[in-house]
C-alpha cells in the first residue's frame, strides 16, 4: 500500500478523532456556561502573557482574524474574564489581560478538559502516545513549512508527481477555526 493510500486513511480518522473530542470539549464545558473557544483563547492569554497580549498578537497565536477574535474578546470581557487595558508604551494600543475571575473560570475548564484528556488516552500505552505526539508534531511542522512557503496560504493541492503546492486563490489564515 502506498503512503498516499495510507495517508488517505489516516486523515480520515485524525479528522474524525479531532471532531470527536471537539464534541466531547463542548459537551464538558458547557456544564460550566463555557465554549471550547472561550476555552481556548484564555489559556493562550495565561500561557503567553505576562502584560496581556494585544488582539493581533492573541490572533496570530491562534490563527485566527482579528475580526473574528474580536466578538470572543467582547464576550469574555462582558463575562468579566478579560479586560482591555492601555499598553504601557504606546496609548494607541491595547493589551488583552486576563482578570482573576478568568483565571479562576480558566482553572475550572481546565480541569475538565483534563478529565476528558485522561479517559480518552486511559487504555493506550504511554510510548504509543509519544510516538502520535511525535507524529503529530511532524506533521504540524511540516503543515507551517508548506503554508510559510505558499506565502501564507492554508489551501494546498497536490501535483501529479505528489508535490504539494498552493491552490490559486487560497485563502489565507484568516478564517476562524477556534
Amino acid at each position: 500500500m502506498s503512503n498516499n493510500v495510507q495517508a488517505s486513511g489516516i486523515d480520515l480518522l485524525v479528522h474524525d478523532a479531532t471532531r470527536l473530542r471537539r464534541v466531547a470539549l463542548d459537551n464538558a464545558l458547557r456544564c460550566i456556561g463555557m465554549t471550547r473557544s472561550q476555552w481556548w483563547i484564555l489559556a493562550n492569554l495565561i500561557e503567553r502573557s505576562g502584560e496581556g497580549l494585544t488582539q493581533t498578537e492573541l490572533a496570530k497565536a491562534l490563527g485566527v482574524g482579528k475580526v473574528v477574535l474580536g466578538g470572543f474578546i467582547d464576550r469574555l470581557e462582558t463575562a468579566g474574564m478579560v479586560c482591555r487595558c492601555p499598553d504601557a508604551l504606546d496609548r494607541r494600543v491595547h493589551r488583552i489581560v486576563t482578570t482573576p475571575l478568568g483565571i479562576r473560570r480558566f482553572s475550572e475548564a481546565q480541569s475538565l478538559v483534563d478529565g476528558i484528556h485522561a479517559q480518552i488516552w486511559i487504555d493506550i500505552p504511554s510510548n504509543d502516545v509519544r510516538k502520535v505526539a511525535a507524529v503529530l508534531q511532524s506533521l504540524r511542522t511540516r503543515l507551517i513549512a508548506l503554508q510559510s512557503a505558499a506565502g501564507g496560504q492554508t489551501s494546498l493541492s497536490v501535483r501529479p508527481d505528489g508535490r504539494l503546492l498552493p491552490s490559486r486563490g487560497a485563502r489565507t489564515g484568516s478564517g476562524s477555526h477556534l
